[in-house]
């Protein structure tokens, strides 16, 4: 094959894909006169014959694996990162060029300086926003480009030279680090209604601590062969941008200069966002100047021109700095400090609304946790607070976003830090915004209000709420959601509770609030809690549920609440809720009742009525597609208590649920590598799945499997005739063999 043969079959002729990549590895080897000439006078018998292709003799394909002519090492890698432009080459091959032929080549036949800068400004163009693939054979250049740059010993390059590919190494490498961290930070993106856990920073999340930056790393750190001050002097030539980027990569500690970051936060919005993600670990970010960095981070956040995008920057570095940086900041400050901080949502209200107050919560609570010195600062952070609800907000979303803030905070902290905050500044915050005609706000301050606990203050502002929320539906929910039964005034409680309990019954609007209100019912002891968890544990009652934060947390406390007294239907129903946050916390708190037998018993035959109705006509409606998460959640835990329960009536019962309809699915549009399907023609085919099955008899349950077969009798014939169990449930046992 001649050059334009190979560039012709790696840019899609995948029929001779596999040749080009072999000549590529012959490149320094290719055919003589008469191997050449062979080969033509083969290759024209056969198209006069119209031999099959296939038969082909040894010797002439080891002739049609060399190249026509030698390829030159340059050429050759051109190729390489011609062929990465392509998507629709097979990923085998692309990795044969990239980790195999690359490093080969770059040994055997080391490239001149020019040759170098050339490799390297076709690099940058490689679509590396596009595909993991270019920007893998980006990182494979720079892998075999940086011991030539670095490590060579060549006295006969010009200095002046040397550093200029230098210098376009730098800049290449800085892009390919950029792109690595757009694509990690977009692998963590989340629902609007999911709530990250307030604690420790998760390195996980941070692309500085990812395995591909540290690849990136390890290629300056084994072959920087210059000193301190020749790596300076060449990363203060280049942008701001690619300036920073290289102080995070670089073998050395030194800190940024505040001139360079504030050039970065301005020119390259998300772009710190993307290599430190929204939840860096303190000291990932060393400046000349952290007092000064602080304060302009505050400031220009507050600004009318600062858009989303920039102020989450300005919050990344905060988040970023030192713990005791950020501490001797705003302890020097007092007051001011906090003011500051809270400001923008006041000033930039255009760009920073309650939404990202919403979003960013728990953003705004981290940054308290790092000065660890809650007791000392969040009295001064209170005031703040209250200082610009009470005087300096003008619309009631902006006090929602302060007091969301608030909240957060509260939240995180320990009740000693609590303690030491002012109950009249809270209160002055809460008072006003518990009836408030924005729902939003209304929703803060209630949220404020049980993490303050200050019902007592604030009793007559309950009872004004109260009043209000018999003609607002919104408001009411807000106040099932968040009011305590223990502290709330008695007579509040049995006015917003009662007259949905009895009235749920015959008004179905009612039922959303009725479940949610059956916490507070289980934990005031109030009678027919029983026989109205029974009419509210609908899928169809409890689906309305769910849209917001606040009322996932409504349901899980719920369900809690009514397992504590034994009432298992919601916890086992909402085990197949949309919400994975949800199914996750509900999970964990299965797992605190695992070892407690006779929980789990109830638990288990709660979830066979409400989710898969073994001995029901029809199959339950549940809140999701399928109910794997709450078998694979609920069955281990039962099959360790099998010497408590009858052990044919439970295995049958765990294989039941194993071919249940909302355990096996509907008819994909694609199969699995264990998916067995019933039924010749597409139409009328299903399939069996025997993963979930595997899974329940694995490890220390495997034995239960023979058991299981053997207890499956005519005793559950009358059970095994219903339909949405019966079709597959054969096909899952013999699957399993």
């Amino acid at each position: 094959m001649d050059l334009s043969s190979i560039v012709l079959a790696l840019q899609g002729n995948l029929a001779f894909v596999p040749r080009a990549v072999s000549v590529l590895f012959n490149h320094a080897n290719p055919l003589s006169e008469r191997e050449a000439a062979k080969l033509s006078e083969f290759t024209r018998e056969q198209q006069e014959t119209g031999a099959p292709v296939t038969s082909v003799p040894d010797n002439i394909k080891q002739l049609m694996e060399r190249p026509l002519h030698r390829l030159s090492a340059v050429t050759v890698i051109q190729c390489i990162l011609g062929a990465a432009k392509v998507p629709s080459l097979p990923v085998k091959y692309q990795r044969r060029l990239q980790r195999h032929l690359l490093p080969l080549l770059c040994k055997s036949e080391p490239l001149s300086l020019e040759e170098w800068s050339h490799v390297l400004r076709q690099t940058a163009t490689l679509p590396m926003g596009h595909s993991a693939i270019p920007l893998r054979c980006a990182e494979e250049v720079l892998k075999a480009a940086a011991p030539a740059l670095f490590l060579s010993k060549n006295k006969s390059a010009e200095e002046e030279s040397v550093k200029e590919v230098q210098k376009l190494f730098l800049k290449t490498f800085a892009v390919v680090v950029s792109h690595y961290a757009k694509r990690y930070t977009r692998c963590f993106q989340r629902s609007a209604t999911q709530k990250m856990p307030t604690g420790k920073s998760n390195k996980k999340r941070s692309f500085l601590y990812s395995t591909p930056f540290r690849r990136l790393k390890r290629i300056l750190d084994v072959n920087w062969g210059h000193t301190r001050e020749a790596w300076l002097a060449i990363v203060e030539t280049l942008s701001p941008a690619d300036a920073l980027i290289l102080s995070l990569a670089t073998p050395w500690n030194y800190p940024i200069k505040n001139g360079t970051l504030m050039q970065v936060l301005k020119g390259s919005p998300t772009l710190l966002f993307h290599l430190f993600s929204d939840r860096p670990s303190p000291g990932s970010l060393w400046v000349e100047c952290p007092n000064d960095a602080i304060q302009t981070c505050i400031y220009n956040m507050g600004l009318t021109n600062c858009s989303r995008d920039n102020a989450l920057d300005y919050l990344v570095v905060l988040l970023a700095l030192p713990g005791e940086d950020k501490f001797a900041f705003f302890k020097s400050r007092g007051m001011d400090g906090f003011l500051q901080l809270l400001t923008p949502f006041v000033n930039n209200v255009k760009a920073l609304n309650f939404a990202v107050a919403q979003e960013w919560q728990e953003l705004y609570a981290l940054l308290f946790l790092h000065m660890k010195a809650e007791e000392e600062l969040f009295p001064l952070f209170v005031q703040a607070a209250s200082d610009v609800v009470v005087n300096r907000c003008r619309a009631v979303t902006e006090k929602a976003s302060i007091i969301t803030l608030t909240a957060s905070v509260m939240h995180a902290i320990s009740d000693a830090a609590r303690s030491k905050a002012a109950a009249g500044k809270l209160t002055r915050m809460i008072e006003r915004e518990l009836a408030s005609p924005a729902i939003d706000t209304a929703a803060a301050a209630w949220r404020l209000l049980r993490e303050a606990r200050l019902e007592d203050d604030v009793a007559d502002e309950i009872r004004s709420a109260l009043k209000s929320a018999k003609n607002n539906e919104q408001l009411r929910r807000v106040m099932i959601i968040h009011i305590s039964p223990q502290r709330a005034p008695a007579d509040v409680i049995a006015s917003l509770i009662e007259p949905l309990l009895e009235e749920c019954e015959e008004a179905e609007a009612y039922r959303p609030d009725a479940f949610l209100a059956l916490r507070i019912a289980a934990q005031r002891r109030f009678n027919a809690v029983a026989k109205l968890c029974g009419i509210l544990c609908q899928a169809d009652v409890v689906a309305q549920l769910g849209t917001v934060a606040d009322e996932l947390d409504g349901l899980m406390e719920t369900a809690v609440a009514l397992a504590q007294i034994s009432l298992f239907a919601p916890m086992a129903l909402l085990l197949t809720h949309r919400s994975g946050l949800l199914r996750q916390h509900l999970s964990s708190y299965v797992a605190t009742i695992s070892t407690d037998a006779s929980a789990i018993i109830a638990l288990w035959d709660s979830l066979t009525r409400t989710v898969f109705g073994l001995e029901a006509k029809e199959k339950p409606k549940i809140l999701s597609s399928n109910a794997v998460g709450a078998l694979l959640t609920v069955a281990p835990a039962l099959l360790q208590h099998t010497a408590k329960t009858p052990v044919s009536t439970t295995l049958c019962e765990v294989l039941l649920c194993c071919g249940h309809d909302h355990i096996q699915g509907t008819d994909p549009y694609y199969f699995h590598t264990k998916s067995f399907l019933l039924g010749r023609r597409r139409t009328s085919s299903e399939v069996v799945q025997s993963q979930v099955f595997e899974r329940l008899f694995a490890g220390e349950h495997a034995h239960l499997l023979n058991c299981t077969v053997r207890h499956l009798s005519a005793k559950s014939v009358r059970i095994l005739m219903v339909r949405h169990i019966w079709v597959r449930l054969p096909v899952v046992v013999w699957c399993c063999f």
